[in-house]
C-alpha cells in the first residue's frame, strides 16, 4: 500500500501512540508491579499489540483518505478501528 507523506506521518505517529498506551495502560493496571516482569515480556507483548494495531488500522482504511475537517463517517471509521483493537 502506497502513502502519500501526511498519511505515512499519521500512521507513524498512530503506531507510536498505540506502543505508549500498551505500556500506560499496563502500568496503570499493575501500578509499580510494572517493574517486577521482565522487560523482553513487556517489550514483546507491546510490539504485538502495535503490529496488532497498525494491521486493524491499515484494514479498516483510516489512510485512505487524510482530511482536513473529520466528518461522522470519519469518526465510525476511528471507533470502529479502536474496537478491534
Amino acid at each position: 500500500m502506497s502513502f502519500g507523506s501526511r498519511a505515512a506521518i499519521a500512521f507513524g505517529h498512530d503506531l507510536f501512540m498505540a506502543a505508549l498506551s500498551f505500556v500506560a495502560s499496563f502500568y496503570l493496571r499493575v501500578g509499580d508491579g510494572l517493574f517486577h516482569y521482565p522487560s523482553s515480556l513487556i517489550w514483546g507483548y507491546d510490539a504485538a499489540f502495535t503490529l496488532t494495531a497498525g494491521a486493524v488500522f491499515l484494514w479498516t482504511g483510516l489512510y485512505r483518505g487524510i482530511w482536513r475537517y473529520a466528518s461522522l463517517p470519519d469518526l465510525v471509521a476511528v471507533v470502529r478501528a479502536v474496537t478491534l483493537v
